[in-house]
């Protein structure tokens, strides 16, 4: 199970929107025990344009196919990128040679 998936989920209100279903759907996996490890969706803003961008590592599947993401290749680790949702240490799991920073790029 090594597959990432990618989802630009808008600017703004849509982006906003989109983070809060994504909060709910995740404290829906808690509260069912549905979580496992390794599970983790990064999100990045891209500062020009507003638009943010979520990946799902390969454990966070389930929530991927919920916002129908598309399959891609493991992101490299950028200023800016950010945990969104993630059992256990998601930087450590995922990155263990990045340290994230509050930089937008």
């Amino acid at each position: 199970m090594s597959t990432w998936y990618v989802k630009a989920v808008g600017a703004g209100i849509e982006a906003a929107s989109n983070t809060r279903r994504l909060f709910a759907a995740f404290q829906e996996m808690i509260v069912a025990g549905s979580t496992t490890p390794g599970m983790s969706v990064f999100s990045k803003q891209d500062r020009q344009t507003g638009l943010q961008t979520w990946w799902f590592s390969p454990a966070a599947s389930g929530l991927a196919a919920t916002f129908e993401a598309q399959a891609c290749k493991k992101p490299k680790p950028m200023p800016g990128l950010a945990i969104a949702v993630s059992t256990g240490n998601g930087w450590q799991t995922h990155f263990p040679d990045f340290v994230p920073s509050l930089e937008h790029s």
